[in-house]
């Protein structure tokens, strides 16, 4: 982020407001104003920030100065994000043209992580990331599934969990990751090497060259891997 030197004009911007109105550089005249920028609605840091921030809203109310945030979510995002953390703070979005306002004061809005890994911690956990068969098949994307079972794995049989199932969907043709999923023992944990694979860009044959330590849970990506291979003829 370029540091704004004093006296630097404000540049041309326009933001949204959770009420869908327009917030421009005019709606700074005349008062202070201070715009804070955070990457991300819902992120740990993010949510730190702004209740750090909320506790200096009095003081600079009474100097005159107005505090707001800046974030490159949707408004309805936003609102959820102050609702939850229960901060005055109004939220003022960048979504479309995504990051613009953002750009035109300096600050860094560049893409978050696509790859994002959704846990459920019951028993026994839910875990996946990336594309899901439905989503493949709505649209029209070439894919085949490479599958391996818990009571196949040795880990899994140390666990003495044999309904743990793991699944990974590949490009027909690219033969790169689609997306991940997995019920069983470990399974918000395992997920990751998908995570990182994924966000790599990585595919079927880094699994099949890769070894992974045994007896652990994360051989279920080479069998699944090998399962895959075979129904791909290799």
């Amino acid at each position: 982020m370029s540091v704004i030197a004093p006296g630097t004009p404000v540049p041309e911007f326009k933001l949204a407001r959770a009420d869908g109105s327009s917030f421009t550089e005019r709606d700074l005249e005349g008062r202070g104003s201070v715009l804070v920028f955070y990457p991300f609605a819902f992120s740990p840091v993010c949510k730190e920030q702004l209740q750090l921030y909320e506790g200096l809203v009095a003081e600079l109310a009474e100097q005159g100065v107005v505090l707001y945030g800046v974030s490159c979510d949707s408004t309805w995002a936003q609102t959820a994000f102050r609702e939850k953390l229960g901060v005055s703070i109004e939220q003022l979005s960048d979504f479309e043209p995504k990051g613009a306002a953002c750009a035109a004061f300096g600050v860094h809005a560049g893409p978050m992580a696509t790859h994002f890994p959704f846990g459920i911690y019951a028993i026994p956990e839910i875990s996946m990331v990336g594309e899901t068969e439905q989503e493949l098949t709505r649209q029209r994307v070439p894919y085949e599934t490479g599958v391996a079972r818990y009571r196949e794995i040795a880990r899994g049989q140390i666990l003495g969990d044999d309904s743990g199932f793991f699944k990974m969907l590949f490009h027909r043709e690219g033969r790169q990751l689609l997306g991940v999923h997995t019920i069983g023992s470990g399974a918000t944990e395992l997920i990751h090497i998908g995570q990182a694979v994924l966000g790599l860009g990585g595919g079927l044959d880094y699994f099949l060259r890769t070894v992974f330590n045994y007896p652990t849970l994360a051989e279920c990506y080479k069998v699944a891997a090998l399962n895959a291979a075979n129904k791909l003829g290799r």
